[in-house]
């Protein structure tokens, strides 16, 4: 089906899908009504619907729901976030947020599942389901080693501040550690990973 997508674009068409156009979402692909589709919303759900959309539910967060150990409840906020979303005609959902949480000063803790790694993961699978059982296309993120805001990208706010941070780690903690809930939500089935814009051994 996807071939026989592609094949019917310009090239032209082929970039049009691959640039945010601007829009009501985190990130939006525009539509194409020549070879009729209809476009892409990509949003943020932490907790749900975010990034100012009016008349949605807040969830309870990733790091309050992950301390109940209850994988059906796991799943069930999950059917609960893909149902709004749906409900917003949100088609990407950028999340489960998936890093370790290992720095306590990092922005991101409360979105997250933790600093154990097969608790987070769990969590991962379960969230992924749920998000996907709805039609909603779940995003983990932040592959790999995203573990703080300081630095992350490297964005300048001024000409002293350009330094993107380096995650320095041995091959064996980023398996056992690091990846287990990207592995868990690649299990679940999970249709996008969104990549960390940090530096790795470097």
């Amino acid at each position: 089906m996807t071939k026989s997508f592609i094949i019917q674009l310009t090239l032209e068409e082929k970039c049009h899908l691959t640039a945010d156009v601007g829009g009501t979402c985190a990130g939006n692909i525009a539509s194409l009504p020549r070879v009729n589709f209809s476009g892409f919303c990509l949003l943020d759900t932490p907790s749900g619907v975010g990034d100012g959309v009016l008349s949605s539910t807040a969830f309870v967060s990733g790091i309050h729901i992950v301390a109940t150990w209850h994988r059906n409840l796991f799943y069930r906020r999950a059917v609960a976030i893909g149902k709004d979303f749906r409900g917003k005609g949100v088609h990407y959902a950028l999340g489960p947020m998936v890093n370790m949480d290992r720095n306590a000063r990092h922005g991101r803790n409360w979105e997250g599942f933790g600093s154990d790694p097969y608790l987070s993961g769990e969590d991962a699978f379960f969230y992924t389901q749920g998000i996907q059982d709805y039609g909603v296309v779940a995003t983990a993120k932040h592959y790999i080693c995203n573990e703080q805001d300081t630095h992350r990208s490297g964005v300048m706010k001024d000409a002293n501040d350009d330094i993107v941070y380096s995650a320095n780690l041995d091959d064996k903690t980023m398996h056992a550690i690091y990846l287990w809930p990207f592995a868990s939500s690649v299990a679940a089935g999970v249709g996008s990973i969104m990549c960390s814009a940090n530096e790795i051994n470097n």
